[in-house]
């Protein structure tokens, strides 16, 4: 409940971006994370080219940005951006890659999408849980790009060198694209996967429950008859059906280690243990390998 109250907090609140919005080419993508009960994204970005001053005596001041481009620019962008405006401080030329950050419900869920980032091609990603048990899964790769063009108002560098990076850049963010590409490919497949495997799980639970229930309700019945039935094939004519215990001492007593009766029955060590299985039941595979549940549903004739 708490993870759903904090999902829905956070994709109901004001986007606090610079940007104020999800870049155009992941918004799918966080879309996608977002319909999944068990995800919610808390911070994006596709990736970007950007070319920022900040002030060297006063760090606090923060950075002021000449050039933020989310998609491949063109050098005379750039050059314009260090050539045709005064520069007062430094100058850096900077190419960052794709980053997600997703808070996820569990562990579990936590794994499944750091390994789809990681055979995506963002080695860099990684899991960290909070104080208060809060998961947060990071999407990140090391291809960035950070070069420093200018110092105290000064170009340190050629525009030949300026085309260069741009050329550098351009290439990355092409191959960028193609990681995103791909994780989005292989989160859908995992996704898809890991809710194919939960269902079967919950259907196999719910028959185990059921089957369970049939054999309550039968026990129960046969206990207002005060267990006076017996299964014909026992050699003593003894064997209670619904109890599954062999009321013939003689029996248990010639029954071996593995329980199995020298008349060819399967019974326990114990009078009143889980005994009478016998081996007509599935000759493919010894009782002991059989679930319980079912071997005491077909002692009791009952079609599970």
């Amino acid at each position: 409940m708490e993870f759903l109250r904090q999902k829905n907090q956070r994709l109901l609140a004001e986007d606090l971006s610079r940007k104020g919005s999800i870049d155009d080419e992941i918004s799918d993508l966080v879309f996608f994370i977002n319909d999944q009960e068990q995800f919610f994204t808390t911070s994006s970005c596709s990736g970007r080219i950007a070319i920022f001053s900040e002030n060297t005596e006063n760090s606090k001041k923060g950075c002021h940005w000449l050039l933020i481009s989310h998609k491949k620019t063109e050098f005379e962008e750039v050059r314009s951006c260090i050539y045709d405006s005064t520069l007062d401080s430094t100058a850096v030329f900077k190419y960052e890659p794709f980053v997600l950050h997703v808070q996820c419900r569990t562990l579990e869920d936590a794994k499944l999408m750091h390994q789809v980032a990681v055979e995506s091609g963002f080695r860099n990603s990684g899991i960290t849980i909070g104080k208060n048990g809060k998961i947060m899964m990071a999407v990140r790769s090391t291809h960035g790009l950070e070069v420093p063009l200018a110092n105290d108002g000064t170009v340190l560098v050629s525009k030949e060198y300026v085309a260069y990076l741009v050329d550098i850049a351009n290439s990355k963010m092409m191959e960028n694209s193609r990681r995103i590409e791909r994780f989005f490919s292989n989160l859908k497949q995992a996704i898809a996967k890991y809710t194919q495997a939960n269902a079967r799980k919950a259907t196999k639970s719910q028959e185990k429950q059921r089957l369970k229930e049939i054999f309550r309700d039968t026990a129960a019945k046969h206990q207002a008859t005060q267990c006076d039935t017996v299964q014909t094939t026992c050699p003593h004519n003894s064997h209670c059906l619904y109890c599954q215990t062999c009321c013939d001492q003689t029996c248990v007593e010639n029954a071996t280690k593995s329980g199995q009766c020298k008349d060819g029955r399967w019974v326990s060590d114990e009078v009143g243990g889980d005994a009478g299985r016998n081996e007509k039941i599935d000759e493919s595979k010894p009782p002991e390998e059989l679930d319980d549940l079912e071997i005491s549903l077909q002692l009791l004739g009952v079609d599970s």
